[in-house]
Formats: C-alpha cells, sequence, structure tokens
C-alpha cells in the first residue's frame, strides 16, 4: 500500500498533467481558430476574383462585340452599305480632306509575293489583289507625253491619253502583264487564256474585280504600241501556231501539249510562255503577248454603220451614251446587202457612200480589209488626231498589223491578232468585224488597272 507521500506525488503528478494537458487543447484551439479565419478569409477572395474575372469577361465580350460593329460599319462605307468584315481585310483606309476615312484601297497589299515581283524587275511588274483574292501580276507603265516619244508632228504635243481620265493626268497605269485567265479574268503566268466570251461578258469579268478594274482600252493599247515604236521593237509572238511565223526558233508552250506549227488542236499558248522578244519591251518584265495567241477585246470604241465613236480620254466609266462620234468614217469601194464575199479595200472618209452590208444589221455578210498602214484617204477626210492617237487612222511608222472590219451594224474592237495570223497580227491589227455578242475560242481579253 502507498504511503500518504507517494499519494501526494502522485495527485500532484495529475494535477501537472492536466494543466498540460488544458494548455495543449488551448494551443490546439487558437491554431485551428487560425487555420478556419485564413480559409474563411481565402474563400471570401477567390469568390470576390471571381466575380471580377466575371465582370471583366462579360466586359471584353462587349467590346470585342462594339469593335466588331465598327469594323463592319466602316467596310460598309466601301461596299455601298453592306456591313461585311471580309471586304476590309488586307485594304488601306484612305482619308479625305476632313481625315475621315472615304475608301478603302484593296489592291496594294505589300506581301512577300509582291515585294518579290518589285525586287526582281526593279519595280516594273508589281502585283495587285482584286475583289476576289486573286493576285495579278501587272506591268507599271509610267506617265508619258506625245513629245517624250517623239511624235508630236503626227499626234500633237501633251500628255498621251491613256494618262488622263475626265481631263485628269494620272502618274501610272497597271496593264495585265499577261492576257486573262480563268473565271477572274486573273494576269499570271503559265495559264491558259481565258476565250469565247463576247464583250460584254469580257468587260463585265474585268469590272467585277473591284473599283478601278477594268477592260483594256483602246487609249492604254494605243500609248504602249508607240511606246514601242518610238523605242524600236515591235514584239513577235504566237502568230505560227505556236511560234513567231517569221522567227521559227521562238515558240511557247501550247496548252493542248502540241508541238509548234501543228496545225491540229488549239494552238493558244500559256500566257507568257514565250521569249522576251514577246514582251513590249523586249525583256522579262513587259507586256506579254501583245501580238498573236488570241485577239484581245478592247473598251472604249465602236463603230456604228462605218463611223467611229469613242471616249475622248481613259475615262472607263463613261456612259456609251455619252461617247463621242468622231467625223472618221470607213468607205467601201463595193456596196453589198445580205450576200458574203469580199468588197475591196476599205479608206478614210467624211462619210460613208457604200456599206459592204445592209445598214444597221450587226449579221455577217460582205467585209472589207487591207495593211492598216495602207489604209487610203478620201480626199474630203480632215486628218483626226484623235484618230492617230487611237492607231485608228495610219501615222506612217510602219506598225504592223491587218485591219479588217465591216461598215455596216455596231462593231466592237478587237486587237492583236490570233495564233495563225501570220503578218496579219501585229500592233496595228484591229478586228471591227464583229458585234459585241462574238465568242470564239480565238478571241479573248486583258485586265487593266488605274487608281
Amino acid at each position: 500500500m502507498a504511503t500518504m507521500d507517494e499519494l501526494v506525488k502522485q495527485v500532484q503528478d495529475l494535477e501537472t498533467a492536466t494543466t498540460d494537458l488544458l494548455e495543449a487543447t488551448n494551443v490546439s484551439k487558437k491554431t485551428l481558430d487560425t487555420a478556419v479565419n485564413t480559409s474563411l478569409e481565402a474563400a471570401d477572395q477567390v469568390m470576390a476574383d471571381a466575380v471580377d474575372v466575371t465582370i471583366k469577361h462579360r466586359e471584353t465580350l462587349q467590346a470585342n462585340s462594339e469593335a466588331r460593329d465598327a469594323a463592319k460599319e466602316a467596310a460598309g462605307i466601301v461596299y455601298d452599305g453592306e456591313a461585311s468584315l471580309e471586304p476590309a481585310v488586307g485594304k488601306i483606309p484612305i482619308g479625305d480632306a476632313n481625315a475621315t476615312v472615304d475608301r478603302w484601297l484593296g489592291p496594294y497589299i505589300k506581301d512577300a509575293y509582291r515585294h518579290a515581283v518589285e525586287s526582281a524587275t526593279g519595280g516594273k511588274n508589281t502585283v495587285l489583289y482584286d475583289a476576289h483574292g486573286n493576285a495579278n501580276v501587272m506591268v507599271v507603265i509610267p506617265k508619258f507625253t506625245y513629245d517624250d516619244i517623239g511624235m508630236t508632228s503626227e499626234m500633237g504635243s501633251g500628255v498621251a491619253t491613256a494618262f488622263m481620265r475626265s481631263g485628269t493626268e494620272v502618274p501610272e497605269i497597271f496593264i495585265g502583264k499577261y492576257q486573262g485567265s480563268g473565271t477572274h479574268g486573273v494576269s499570271v503566268a503559265n495559264a491558259d487564256p481565258r476565250t469565247s466570251v463576247n464583250y460584254d461578258a469580257a468587260k463585265g469579268i474585268c469590272e467585277s474585280k473591284g473599283a478601278g478594274w477594268h477592260l483594256m482600252t483602246v487609249h492604254e493599247w494605243a500609248a504602249i504600241s508607240l511606246w514601242c515604236i518610238a523605242n524600236g521593237h515591235q514584239p513577235q509572238g504566237n502568230t505560227q501556231y505556236g511560234r513567231a511565223h517569221d522567227a521559227y526558233h521562238e515558240f511557247g508552250r501550247r496548252g493542248d501539249g502540241r508541238a509548234p506549227n501543228d496545225r491540229n488542236g488549239s494552238a493558244r499558248i500559256n500566257s507568257g510562255s514565250g521569249p522576251a522578244a514577246w514582251a513590249h519591251d523586249n525583256t522579262d518584265a513587259g507586256v506579254y503577248d501583245l501580238v498573236g495567241n488570241v485577239w484581245e477585246w478592247q473598251y472604249g470604241l465602236k463603230t456604228q454603220d462605218g463611223q467611229v465613236i469613242c471616249t475622248s480620254d481613259n475615262r472607263t466609266d463613261q456612259l456609251e451614251s455619252q461617247w463621242i462620234a468622231q467625223d472618221c468614217f470607213f468607205d467601201s469601194p463595193q456596196s453589198g446587202g445580205a450576200e458574203s464575199g469580199y468588197r475591196g479595200t476599205q479608206f478614210l472618209n467624211s462619210q460613208v457612200t457604200k456599206h459592204a452590208g445592209p445598214v444597221g444589221d450587226d449579221g455577217y455578210y460582205g467585209d472589207n480589209h487591207q495593211v492598216w498602214e495602207s489604209i487610203a484617204k478620201d480626199p474630203s477626210y480632215i486628218s483626226n488626231e484623235l484618230m492617230k492617237r487611237l492607231l485608228i487612222e495610219p501615222v506612217g511608222k510602219g506598225v504592223q498589223g491587218r485591219m479588217y472590219i465591216r461598215n455596216y451594224g455596231e462593231r466592237r474592237p478587237l486587237r492583236s491578232g490570233g495564233w495563225n495570223s501570220g503578218s496579219n497580227a501585229g500592233l496595228a491589227a484591229l478586228n471591227l468585224n464583229y458585234a459585241r455578242t462574238r465568242a470564239s475560242s480565238s478571241i479573248g481579253f486583258r485586265p487593266a488597272f488605274v487608281a
């Protein structure tokens, strides 16, 4: 049995243990309370952050929606109120005098492809994008005067009409380096030229490419041709079934895969596949296939029953009803009715004395044709400066090509010549035989652009 002292000692030890336990319990409770408080504070912060993120997300969505609406409104400025983000992509806004966006320029997209083309040609070629997103290789033709090319005695002085739009000068024009190809008439190398389109279809294809785009005009064709003459180079081309009729060693790549001069199949060559001699400046940087391959529809001129009607300069949006009737008529030495046949060599006159077919009839009956430079003038005909500038009236510069005409009904101009035209093709080759509805595998077109 324990003594009294031992019992007292056990009681003291128990009291000490109880005190230690109470102290430990108090410490644990404080730690637990601190942990709970910390957790509650963290939870409160998380909830606050979540609310803040939600608000910011809503603000971001609202800002994004407002930005899209603003972009659509900006795009609608140019596209007649049609709100769409797509047309604005890659376009450059142009401001008016009040620093307000009044139009967008889409063709001038600076990218690696355009940079490479410009670098390779020293800026003589560039790439313009049309409304369909197609890259068109274009030749930049800087403004020049008739004085610059030494032709004032024939053409008068002043800026070439190709660089005048409603009397206002433009610094340059852009001509398709290649004949138009594909659905949208794209100027691209090594493509089969688009053919079997009538005048209105070709014009519509070019204009659908966007503002500034148009079917190459008679003013542009003539200016380039005169530049060629002044620089001593009349380009050759596909004039004999895939090759040049006067240089057999020069040939292009026929789209049908046949050899040059094979008289079977379609003898069109792929755009730009011929040598540099087939370019307007005799270099790889020039406008290709101006001579031969396929005839090209031209804008800005027509004949009505033998009388020339045209635009006075390179305005491409002028209504045909506003075109100017010229004192320039193609006469025939023989008259004719609704029967076919050659009516002799046409000549320029102050009026038409004989029509080779029924007046007002767009059909295909009798016709006239001869070498363009040999076309005679009736004594009553007064030389017309504009007609010389457009290579309608001969200028005595030895420009090659033959002219075909029916001086009855309405006729639209075709230039260049075809793959089987031989010496009849050339810069002066002019076909006024056909109505605007004509379409064939030997007729194509070329896109152009003016800002």
